[in-house]
C-alpha cells in the first residue's frame, strides 16, 4: 500500500511540473533586464585560414557565434600538427568597437618531435559591419620557408537581430502603454 502512495506522489509532481512548463513555455513576454540584454547583442563572423608560403589557402574554416560586449568567444582550432585558442572580446567605445584579442598556438613539428608556442594579444578598434584581419603570427617575413604557415583571422561584427515574429520582444510595460497610451 505504501508503495502504490508513494507512486501516486510521484505521478501528482510530474504532472505538476509539466503544467507549470506548458504555462510557463507560453508566456513569450520578455522582462526589461532581458529586454536590454537582446538589444546588446553582437554577431561574430570568424573566417579562420591557414595558409602555406606559395599556397593559397590549405584550410579554411567559418564559425558565428553570438556575445555581447565584455563577454569573450572562443575559438579552437585543432589539427595534427597545429592547435590554436583565440579569445575575442569586443568592447563598445564611443559608438566603435574596440576588440581585444588573445591568442595561443602550438605548433609541432612531426619530424624533431618539439612543440613551439606563440602566444598574443592585441586590442583592435574598428566599426560594426567592418572587417578586419587577423595574424597571430604577425606577417611571415621568409615566405621561401617550407615550413613556415600563417593563420589568418577575418572578424566581422555586426548588431545581431533578433527576429519578433518568433519571440515577442516587448516587455510587459511597453504593451501596457499601447493598450493604455494616456498613462
Amino acid at each position: 500500500m505504501r508503495q502504490r502512495s508513494n507512486l501516486s506522489i510521484y505521478i501528482l509532481i510530474i504532472l505538476f511540473t509539466l503544467m507549470h512548463y506548458t504555462a510557463y513555455s507560453e508566456d513569450t513576454e520578455v522582462d526589461e533586464e532581458t529586454l536590454k540584454l537582446l538589444k546588446n547583442v553582437l554577431q561574430m563572423e570568424l573566417e579562420v585560414n591557414l595558409i602555406q608560403p606559395g599556397q593559397n589557402n590549405v584550410w579554411n574554416a567559418k564559425k558565428v557565434k553570438y556575445t555581447i560586449p565584455g563577454y569573450s568567444v572562443l575559438l579552437k582550432v585543432e589539427g595534427t600538427n597545429i592547435k590554436f585558442h583565440g579569445y575575442f572580446t569586443p568592447y563598445l567605445r564611443n559608438d566603435r568597437l574596440l576588440l581585444i584579442t588573445q591568442s595561443q598556438v602550438w605548433l609541432t613539428d612531426p619530424v624533431k618531435h618539439n612543440i613551439r608556442y606563440f602566444t598574443c594579444i592585441k586590442s583592435i578598434s574598428m566599426e560594426f559591419g567592418e572587417k578586419v584581419v587577423y595574424l597571430p603570427f604577425g606577417i611571415t617575413k621568409n615566405k621561401n620557408e617550407n615550413e613556415a604557415h600563417n593563420i589568418e583571422i577575418d572578424i566581422l561584427i555586426i548588431p545581431y537581430k533578433q527576429e519578433t515574429n518568433e519571440v515577442n520582444l516587448e516587455s510587459k510595460e511597453q504593451k501596457q502603454e499601447q493598450k493604455d497610451p494616456e498613462k
